[in-house]
């Protein structure tokens, strides 16, 4: 007989055939079968009284050459258990592949799932903390629970795991939106929904190319203007500024810009949003003179409709201090940095995110590494924080 190749882990819970279906499912189409080591004929959890799982088991994990997961997308149960748990850590561990596999009447129901409830499917896979299996065996579930934290950790495992289902609800996506006829692609919802799964999985190339040929549907079909194709166009260039694509990032945001000024006006909040989008682009193309004078154009509109402390006002002055510094203006930067502050002080409180960034950027203006914080000090060098002496009063400003 040929060693094992391939683990698989599964529930009990299961029904054992949709679990020999989905194997056999794996199986059509490929080349050289795979030897399957399958613990329901391999071992008794309930008589089993060694821990054979602890060392012959984990010690040997790295002979598979990949570890399938048989899972039911709408009730993941191996992630719940701490026997599914230990393979996971053990594949991981020992850096070999895991592949999610279904039986084909779950992933027919995935594939509907993919366009009718794509947010609940990234809730049900992506939602996971191993940390909290459970097992009918407390000796079991202390020894496991204890291996993890001592070595890999939950947090690390958790990130693999999260990102193993990512992946297999990216691939899937793929395969789904590639069965359908391809005039319907490009207005489907599975392609737009598998387009912001690639963003946020950081593969921005992919879903460039999918946001483009909605795009070009949607200009088609819709015209320039339509709110549908502008939602696209802002998605679309908040990706390209992530790739560093900021020429082109621009150009999309001022035909958007043009568009909102049409439909809404130039004082609209939508419209000064992207306003500010366009200046801070141009920042991170250098063009400082030309971000300065959108933004004080922006604060001036913002003030007259909005009032010197509402926070799109406040953040202005934040971003006007931020490029001013970098414009070597440090009398500007300080003014404007000094107004933010002293509004989002009033307006939040001093422990806030927003007015501790606020702080952050006129401490380093103006007394460098080192200088005191509210209720914090920072080392910028070592990104260290830790608690000083001082009030936010007694600084300076």
């Amino acid at each position: 007989m040929s060693p094992a190749t391939t683990y698989v882990s599964h529930s009990w819970g299961y029904q054992f055939l949709d679990v020999v279906a989905t194997l056999e499912k794996f199986e059509e189409g490929r080349e050289m079968a795979a030897v399957f080591w399958f613990d329901i004929f391999s071992c008794n959890q309930h008589k089993d009284g060694t821990y054979w799982w602890l060392t012959s088991f984990n010690k040997n994990f790295g002979r598979f050459t990949q570890t399938l997961l048989v899972l039911n997308w709408d009730d993941p149960q191996p992630l719940r258990r701490t026997w599914g748990v230990w393979d996971i850590y053990n594949a991981i561990a020992a850096q070999n592949p895991v592949r999610v596999v279904m039986s084909p009447s779950d992933h027919a129901d995935f594939s509907a799932a993919l366009v009718q409830d794509f947010d609940s499917i990234v809730y049900k896979t992506c939602d996971i903390d191993v940390s909290k299996a459970t097992f009918w065996n407390p000796i079991v579930q202390s020894v496991v629970m204890s291996t993890i934290t001592e070595t890999l950790g939950f947090e690390e495992v958790n990130k693999q795991v999260i990102g193993i289902m990512r992946e297999w609800m990216a691939q899937s996506g793929k395969k789904a939106l590639q069965s359908l006829p391809e005039g319907e692609r490009q207005m489907s919802t599975l392609q737009q929904n598998l387009a912001r799964l690639l963003q946020e999985q950081g593969k921005g190339q992919e879903a460039e190319i999918l946001y483009r040929e909605i795009l070009e549907v949607q200009r088609a079909k819709f015209g320039e203007t339509h709110q549908t194709t502008l939602r696209t166009v802002d998605t679309l260039s908040a990706l390209l500024r992530d790739e560093g694509k900021f020429p082109e990032a621009t150009e999309l945001l001022v035909t958007l810009h043009t568009a909102q000024g049409q439909a809404f006006g130039e004082g609209h909040p939508k419209t000064l949003a992207t306003v500010t989008n366009i200046a801070s682009l141009l920042g991170d193309q250098g063009k400082f003179d030309e971000a300065v004078v959108l933004l004080r154009e922006a604060l001036t509109v913002r003030r007259r409709t909005l009032g010197d402390q509402h926070p799109a006002t406040l953040q202005t002055l934040h971003t006007l201090g931020v490029m001013s510094k970098e414009m070597k203006r440090t009398e500007d930067a300080k003014k404007y940095l000094r107004k933010a502050l002293s509004g989002r002080r009033r307006r939040f409180g001093d422990s806030h995110p927003d007015t501790q960034s606020t702080t952050k950027a006129l401490t380093a203006l103006i007394g460098g590494e080192g200088a005191f914080y509210p209720f914090k000090h920072v080392n910028f060098a070592r990104n260290s924080f830790q608690y000083a002496p001082c009030r936010l009063d007694q600084i300076p400003w």
